[in-house]
């Protein structure tokens, strides 16, 4: 534990629903608070109250109550807070950007800056995709923190596979278009006796269950960071269909190529994506795919990762 660091605080989005990356800020100060460090999740807004996930033994702050930071604080930023780094460029604490996302950086970013003009030098990301745009785009060296897939919902069962297709309406471009062009000619795309199930309002559980029923995920999202569905539904033991969303080439190439079933598309070629409908394609062992995901993205990485880190932070980082 880094004696340096008094209170780490995860600056959270006021939003109305969890999502993957809100749920990895959680993880991330649950590690945290495991190995002895004073953590807090920092909201905008007590109207809007907490995450129904949020864990009850880490403390929530509101930001218009709280008291002022200390020069051993450390706020972690995740990237969508662009606009508000010019107000918390003085504050006394030390600030972590974290991004989960490539495509959300300069959302509301003000005109003509970078995170270094606001004294931004401490990043943390998840994988290499995010790391690269980073690099090009600030000229700093982020941190990869490896991310996790739960291996206690995301898991293979061949009992409870069903004949099914689904599909994450969340960040979803063209699957509604595909599925009406697999239903309008079924025999071609051999689409008889087959479900299609979306997974939009889903709770967490329900998700997992629903990834473990399917043979196939179809996904069209075109910009991901790190891509969950792709991990959890390839841990589930689906077959994955669609588009790369541009880092999906890096879980499923290089080492994985031969490990997981994936096809994935240029984002936009949903020809290629019916293409591949009309004909057999038998899946590689879907239990060796599963236990091959659970190795490379296990949470004892992700909680090393982030403990390492911060043992550092203030040491070696500045």
């Amino acid at each position: 534990m880094n004696l340096d660091i008094h209170r780490i605080y995860f600056f959270v989005p006021d939003m109305t629903s969890p999502s993957g990356g809100l749920r990895r800020l959680y993880r991330y100060a649950g590690y945290l608070k495991e190995a002895g460090y004073d953590v807090a999740m920092l909201y905008g807004d007590r109207s809007k109250g907490v995450y129904p996930f949020a864990a009850a033994d880490i403390p929530s702050v509101f930001a218009p109550e709280m008291s002022a930071f200390d020069g051993k604080d450390v706020l972690i930023v995740p990237e969508v807070f662009g606009v508000l780094l010019p107000k918390l460029a003085a504050l006394a604490c030390r600030k972590v950007m974290i991004s989960l996302s490539w495509d959300y950086v300069f959302n509301s970013l003000p005109e003509n800056s970078v995170w270094t003009t606001f004294g931004i030098r401490n990043v943390l990301t998840t994988c290499s995709t995010i790391a690269g745009f980073i690099r090009l785009t600030m000229d700093l060296e982020p941190v990869i923190i490896r991310t996790s897939v739960n291996r206690e919902l995301y898991y293979y069962d061949s009992q409870v596979k069903k004949n099914q297709i689904c599909y994450t309406g969340r960040k979803d471009t063209d699957s509604g278009k595909i599925i009406k062009a697999l239903h309008g000619n079924p025999r071609k795309f051999r689409m008889e006796g087959r479900e299609v199930v979306c997974m939009n309002d889903l709770s967490e559980e329900k998700y997992a269950q629903t990834l473990r029923e399917s043979r196939i995920l179809l996904t069209t999202a075109l910009k991901e960071g790190v891509h969950n569905p792709i991990l959890e539904s390839l841990a589930g033991g689906c077959q994955v269909v669609g588009y790369s969303g541009v880092s999906g080439r890096e879980f499923c190439g290089g080492e994985a190529r031969d490990k997981v079933n994936a096809a994935l598309f240029e984002g936009g070629d949903y020809i290629s994506v019916l293409r591949w409908f009309t004909e057999e394609h038998p899946a590689r062992d879907l239990r060796e795919q599963s236990a091959y995901i659970h190795r490379v993205y296990s949470v004892e990485n992700e909680r090393a990762d982030i403990l390492q880190y911060f043992a550092g932070f203030g040491v070696k980082r500045v």
